[in-house]
């Protein structure tokens, strides 16, 4: 009897284990080669290593900034088989002011426990622009000698752009940007020199900087890349502006507590790993460590709110 009871008492700490039974789907909801991807292929592949059992499948279902993606996750079945990698300012802020008419969801439909991975977003110009500084930037937004276009590819580009534009009074009529279906394709289309400027993710847009097909012309937060020196920061020149890109897990909101932990565990053991902090460096990345945690995400997500979406609210997309 005393044998049963101790067995009784084991119970608890193995019922509610979970493990995932097959492959797990992960829904991304913007072109091949984006942060998302990059990013959430970074960590998953050293869970993969780490167990064995687990095998994640990347499904890209782009379209709308991440809205279509959205609108099929939030009626899959919360099983843990399936779960979204989602940009932060897209699902949190822009996607209520631009994408509302389309959206089938709230982002409040979602359990979004923790934060993967953060990188500074870069603007860059095209090789032969002749703009090399912060200030030969603003110039040149506020009183351009010819039409400009700036590639974006996502929410969090397109609310820079904007903050950037209402802070220094820059030229909305001869200044635009121009939407593509990723931040790949938007550097790409800077080296392509189809457009003269674009916003960006570093960790996207390193790699033609690195070859000289783009020229970084500043970062958007609020102090220099330790890895880029040289690169300055439009913080002289647009007070206040802090912005980067950040990816994180989103799954259906009925998905248990205890699925939604396998995935914290396995993922915050990864990022806090030695060797993922170095790896993190290497490719422009960064993350805040109380942002592994729902009561850190509640916060994160209530500041971000509250700091950008009276201004998106503010712009006509």
């Amino acid at each position: 009897m005393k044998k049963i009871l101790v067995a009784m008492l084991l119970i608890p700490t193995l019922a509610f284990a979970w493990e995932p039974t097959k492959p797990i789907n992960v829904m991304i909801g913007s072109g091949p080669g984006s942060a998302i991807e990059m990013n959430f292929r970074l960590v998953a592949s050293e869970v993969e290593k780490r167990d064995k059992n687990v095998n994640f499948i990347i499904n890209l279902k782009p379209g709308a900034d991440s809205t279509v993606m959205l609108n099929d996750l939030v009626k899959q079945k919360a099983d843990g088989h399936t779960i979204g990698a989602v940009a932060h300012m897209s699902i949190f802020v822009t996607h209520e002011i631009w994408q509302k008419d389309v959206m089938n969801y709230t982002y409040e439909s979602f359990k979004t426990p923790f934060m993967i991975a953060k990188s500074p977003l870069v603007i860059v110009a095209r090789s032969n622009s002749d703009v090399n500084t912060p200030k030969q930037l603003v110039d040149t937004l506020k009183k351009p000698n010819n039409p400009v276009s700036i590639a974006i590819g996502g929410g969090a580009h397109k609310i820079t752009y904007e903050y950037i534009m209402t802070k220094i009074s820059g030229d909305t009529k001869n200044v635009q940007t121009i939407r593509y279906p990723g931040p790949l394709q938007a550097v790409t289309a800077v080296a392509a020199k189809e457009v003269e400027f674009g916003i960006m993710p570093l960790s996207t847009a390193i790699a033609l900087i690195k070859s000289g097909k783009v020229k970084p012309i500043a970062l958007t937060t609020e102090s220099k890349h330790p890895s880029m020196p040289d690169v300055p920061t439009m913080a002289q020149q647009v007070p206040g502006l802090n912005a980067f890109a950040g990816v994180l897990l989103a799954f259906p909101k009925d998905t248990p507590d205890n699925i939604v932990e396998w995935y914290r565990k396995k993922f915050s053991d990864v990022i806090n790993s030695d060797d993922m902090k170095s790896r993190y460096s290497e490719n422009y990345l960064y993350y805040n460590k109380q942002e592994l945690t729902q009561v850190g995400m509640d916060k994160f997500i209530k500041d971000l709110r509250n700091q950008w979406l009276p201004l998106a609210r503010t712009i006509q997309d």
